[in-house]
């Protein structure tokens, strides 16, 4: 029944929502300003922001009537319209749909006529999409966070209204929320919250503790917005008192500059009354204006030349005198500018011949007499920033003044400034800009700042923390009852959950491979299970009780008690928790090898030893016979070797002694001889040479089993480089490396054994005038990958496997020398390292042997097993 309210109560407030937006539609169409607008003084309820509230309100009273399809569709529409204007806000475009239903005709506090305020635009996206989200995952149960988050926002800005802060509402100078839209926005925030199912209290995201959750979203949002609203409302009274401060203090230096302006402006006037003065009379008239004008450091006559005749005073402004204000193009200038408009002229910012930066008043003179000039008054910026401050309040501001946005004086500048509050006024006058910028000083900010925002902060955390302890409370005492027929429940769960626990581990340790023994601190066995009995033969009644030392042998089954209690004292060496192998006895008193493990375990302050036995004659017996074979193969090996080694060097002799026969009757018949005598000749000299070249490798075939041990440092391409050259090929066959790789360190011998075997077969089974041989290095991991590719005729697929056999040649060798073991010698050298090697051919033209080589940690790690 809780729940069932809760929708009606949803969908009760979903229609109050479309009833105020039906309203507010009707006033836009009827003309009824109370309508739309409350007050004349009143922010207008945009038509899309009604629109908006239609639609979602129809979308909460669907939602509530379980019409999951049409609820979405509205919602939908919501979110289209507000993240359409609020793109328009960011992107500062308008996309035509302000006005798209109705000309509005009321733009009280509206930047946009018809566009919603963007504060509104994100309280509709929040709400669209959490009708939409609840449509689609009702147990998600997201609507607990943002319908308390959209009620808040509206409750901050309808006290915003209440207590007249305008930032609570609005933001910036863009469209602020309608007074109706806020209690709207509450109004739907609550729909959203109370929208549920028969399920709330399952929630996938709070559970049973969604109320403290809704809650504390509700104030948080609340508290941080009404926060951020004053403290807004408070820099903008702030930011308006400094922009009123400095424009009374741009007036007033202003007038200042007026002042001097006008005092020089008399002195040139009586200059023309008079048809020019007299020194004397000039200087004093001059003299009265700088003791008036503190900040007016020398009035000048400059001549028509430009050159400085006269100054007051004398004192302080020596270097004034003759100094020709045509070298300076900024003093040049301003003088021309005065000239040609016959009227006063402020020169930019300069750097004074006395001393400190100022700038130049200069006034044109003109009379009959032609004694012309001008008359230029020299002010500093430091003295008329002082008598600027001593007739204007200025303790508690830093004030300084830009020229085209160039710094050129400060006041102050000792004092820190707020940056936060900073003001700035435009001055054009007399031919110059100048920016006046005003600060708050950083102790003055501080103590205009009201700390009420920070009290409301404080206050609303506070407040949330209140809530949330009397929520706690309350579902404590209404929990607790059910805390405890939880906990019996889980105790009965518990009890029956070890009873199952412990006939399974009874199971498990009957159903063992290995034996298991549990014995006591005095050696009692206590319990084994059923591979004891069969392992030792004794019945489960025969050894409960007895002494464990009934399953050991001599010496052992005297010196078990002994052993038990040094062991327990530490007064023995450690075996506890570590496997050994010993000697155990069968009950008809056979002895075989067992492996042992033994653990310690303390319960209820007893200390008791579990044993698993593991029977392991058989392995043993396998570890002899292995051993046993290993010794036979060690000997057959070194028999090979040596009866290698004695075949090469005996077969070798009488290999020679041919050899030399056939070279003497060669020689005897050297005049005799005829054609054929010769072939037979050359066919014994070959094949005897091809024979003891197969005997020299059969003796390198039969010793390659043994790894070379020790590691080079080679450069790959000087390798293969002196392999090539070493084997002597014909000026057409040319070389190509491809390596990235400079050195490495490895075994450089059977490298190059591999090497020197696959380039020799790439040459002497060439078939063409011309030939190409490549070879490619790359890294691979854990080594190497060589490439040895040539142009050659290729080898056809069904061969690939069988040429890496002994003795295995593809043509006749009286047509091609060879004894048919150079890639057998290659085969077993890559085997011996573990190593790959393939081919890529087809056999029509050309032929690649890729293989592996490891690099220098495989090597070692090989070299050491």
């Amino acid at each position: 029944m809780f729940n069932i309210n809760h929708i009606v109560l949803s969908r009760y407030l979903g229609a109050c929502v479309s009833m105020l937006a039906i309203i507010v539609i009707y006033g836009w169409f009827s003309r009824t300003p109370l309508l739309v607008q409350i007050h004349h003084s009143f922010v207008a309820m945009q038509f899309n922001t009604a629109l908006c509230f239609l639609l979602c309100g129809i979308g909460v009273f669907a939602h509530s009537l379980q019409q999951k399809k049409l609820s979405t569709s509205y919602a939908s529409l919501v979110v289209l319209i507000s993240t359409t204007t609020f793109i328009e806000y960011i992107a500062q475009v308008d996309l035509y749909i302000d006005q798209l239903f109705i000309e509005h005709y009321i733009t009280t506090n509206t930047t946009h006529p018809g566009r919603m305020a963007i504060s509104t635009a994100l309280c509709f996206m929040l709400t669209g999409t959490t009708i939409i989200a609840h449509n689609i995952h009702p147990r998600l149960h997201i609507h607990k966070i943002i319908g308390p988050a959209v009620s808040g926002m509206g409750a901050v800005a309808f006290i915003g209204y209440i207590f007249s802060i305008e930032t609570a509402y609005g933001l910036g100078n863009l469209s602020a929320m309608a007074v109706h839209t806020a209690i709207g926005f509450i109004v739907i925030g609550i729909a959203l919250t109370l929208m549920s199912t028969l399920s709330s209290d399952s929630s996938v995201l709070f559970g049973q503790y969604w109320k403290e959750s809704t809650l504390t979203v509700a104030l948080i949002v609340f508290t941080f917005a009404l926060s951020q609203a004053v403290e807004s409302w408070q820099h903008q009274q702030l930011q308006e008192k400094l922009n009123a401060h400095t424009k009374n203090v741009t007036q007033a230096l202003k007038a200042l500059i007026d002042t001097r302006v006008d005092a020089l402006n008399r002195l040139a006037h009586r200059w023309y009354v008079y048809d020019s003065l007299t020194k004397k009379q000039w200087e004093n008239d001059s003299l009265h204006y700088v003791n008036d004008f503190p900040d007016i450091k020398a009035i000048e006559w400059v001549n028509s030349n430009m050159l400085v005749k006269w100054v007051v005073p004398i004192a302080g402004n020596e270097k004034a005198i003759n100094f020709d204000l045509s070298s300076e193009s900024k003093r040049h200038t301003t003088l021309l500018r005065s000239q040609k408009m016959m009227r006063a002229s402020i020169s930019p910012s300069i750097n004074l011949v006395q001393g400190p930066p100022g700038f130049l008043i200069t006034v044109p003179l003109k009379n009959e007499q032609a004694k012309n000039g001008y008359f230029v008054a020299v002010i500093t910026y430091d003295e008329l920033l002082e008598v600027l401050a001593n007739n204007f309040h200025l303790n508690n501001f830093t004030l300084s003044i830009a020229e085209n946005n160039q710094k050129i004086a400060q006041y102050h500048q000792e004092k820190e400034s707020d940056k936060q509050y900073t003001s700035t006024q435009a001055l054009s006058f007399y031919g110059i800009n100048w920016q006046v910028t005003l600060n708050f000083s950083e102790n003055y900010a501080i103590s205009l700042r009201s700390r009420l925002p920070n009290v409301i902060l404080i206050s609303g955390m506070l407040a949330i923390f209140i809530s949330l302890l009397f929520m706690k409370l309350w579902r404590d005492a209404a929990l607790h009852s059910q805390k405890l027929l939880h906990e019996i429940t889980q105790h009965e769960n518990t009890k029956a959950l070890l009873s199952y626990e412990e006939n399974r581990l009874r199971t498990t340790l009957q159903s063992m491979v290995d034996s298991v023994v549990l014995a006591d601190h005095q050696g009692r066995i206590l319990s084994i299970n059923q591979a004891t009995t069969a392992l030792f033969g004794y019945n489960e009644d025969e050894i409960i009780g007895k002494n464990i030392r009934l399953l050991m042998p001599e010496p052992e089954h005297s010196q078990h008690d002994d052993y038990i209690a040094n062991n327990l004292r530490g007064t023995t060496p450690k075996i506890i928790g570590v496997g050994r192998e010993v000697i155990a006895k069968k009950k008809n008193q056979e002895s075989f090898p067992i492996h042992l493990s033994i653990a310690h375990m303390t319960i209820d302050d007893e200390q008791f030893f579990s044993a698993i036995i593991r029977d392991i004659s058989q392995q043993k017996a396998t570890e002899l016979a292995l051993a046993k074979y290993t010794k036979e193969l060690e000997r057959s090996n070194k028999e090979l070797s040596e009866f290698a080694y004695i075949a090469s060097h005996d077969l070798k002799a009488p290999l020679r002694g041919i050899m030399q026969l056939s070279n003497w009757i060669d020689e005897e018949l050297h005049e005799n001889k005829n054609s054929q005598i010769t072939e037979y000749l050359r066919l014994m000299q070959s094949r005897t040479s091809r024979l003891e070249k197969l005997l020299d490798d059969l003796l390198s075939y039969a010793t390659l089993t043994e790894k070379v041990e020790k590691l080079t440092t080679i450069n790959v391409d000087l390798l293969i480089v002196d392999t090539f050259q070493l084997l002597n090929p014909p000026a057409s066959i040319h070389l190509e490396i491809n390596s990235d790789i400079v050195s490495f360190n490895t075994i450089a011998v059977p490298l190059e054994q591999v090497l020197r075997n696959l380039i020799n077969n790439a040459i002497r089974h060439h078939d063409k005038e011309t030939g190409h041989i490549t070879v490619s290095i790359k890294l691979i991991e854990q080594g190497y990958q060589f490439s040895v590719c040539d142009d050659g005729p290729g080898i056809e697929p069904q061969y690939h496997q069988q040429i890496f056999g002994i003795f295995k040649t593809l043509k006749p060798r009286d047509e091609l020398e060879g004894s048919g073991m150079g890639l057998a010698i290659v085969k077993k050298i890559l085997d011996t390292y573990d190593c790959n090697i393939t081919i890529d051919s087809n056999g029509d033209a050309g032929t690649c042997f890729v293989f592996t080589w490891p690099d220098e940690a495989t090597l070692k790690r090989l070299i050491d097993d």
